[in-house]
């Protein structure tokens, strides 16, 4: 039987995938040294400081990856999503990080491919082409973080939900007839945590770009209806502002790919 992991999805962002960029024989052979721990939804997977000995690859579901700040409060740095890889700095550097660095919180059910440190570590070496992989998600992870700085660190709300919007369309963007669909369900709580905000701004800005025609809610998930004055707001013409390019038959979840990263 064909595991639901492995198959041909050209939707996928490779990068992000880490699963996804293995060949097939690969991918078997990891299945092979993994274990399967389901997960239930907002169930504390792993936790700033605890022991590190494995690595974790999500089979489905989707794994929230945060942070907490000097007051308790919640900063989310990113979602991982089936076939993502987490908890794996640990496991490079031992030395450096010996405890995890990070929170890992379930977002809804699902279930882990949980790989042991010392297998994982033998399966690279055995593996030398997996090294890539490796060093395409730490980039962009390390993207994801400076704009989460980014983010925090600006006082215009607007920008910052903004840029939300553009990060979450370049991840889980689908075109649709409407727009592009955001399929990730999420609160307003949950991007007030991703940028720095309270609950209601976010609520107030998300209500106002509904207003302007910029976005809409279907089912809990956001579609960006109007690419263009989404740019717009967030690049006006009193701000240096560099064209993006829109090469013909280019979808709207590219050019945010273009665009932001």
């Amino acid at each position: 039987m064909v595991h639901p992991l492995v198959k041909d999805d050209a939707s996928m962002i490779k990068y992000v995938n880490f699963f996804a960029q293995l060949s097939r024989h690969q991918q078997y052979h990891l299945l092979e040294l993994a274990a399967k721990r389901p997960f239930l939804r907002d169930e504390l997977i792993d936790q700033l400081g605890g022991h590190s000995d494995s690595v974790y690859i999500v089979a489905n579901g989707r794994v929230k990856i945060f942070e907490l700040n000097a007051d308790g409060k919640q900063i989310i740095l990113w979602f991982c999503g089936a076939g993502e890889l987490f908890g794996f700095s640990e496991t490079l550097v031992p030395s450096t990080f010996p405890s995890h660095q990070i929170n890992a919180q379930a977002y809804g059910q699902g279930e882990l491919l949980v790989i042991k440190k010392t297998d994982f570590e033998r399966f690279i070496t055995d593996n030398p082409t997996t090294v890539l992989p490796v060093v395409r998600l730490l980039g962009f992870r390390l993207r994801e973080i400076m704009d989460v700085l980014m983010d925090v660190t600006s006082s215009d709300v607007t920008s910052r939900v903004i840029r939300l919007l553009y990060r979450l369309g370049a991840m889980y963007g689908q075109n649709t007839g409407r727009g592009l669909r955001i399929e990730l369900p999420i609160t307003h709580q949950e991007m007030a945590d991703m940028i720095g905000a309270s609950r209601q701004t976010v609520t107030t800005v998300l209500g106002d770009l509904k207003r302007k025609g910029v976005i809409e809610t279907v089912h809990r998930m956001i579609v960006i209806t109007n690419m263009d004055s989404m740019r717009y707001l967030l690049h006006p013409p009193n701000k240096p502002f560099q064209k993006i390019n829109k090469m013909q038959g280019n979808t709207l979840s590219s050019q945010l790919m273009e665009s932001e990263y």
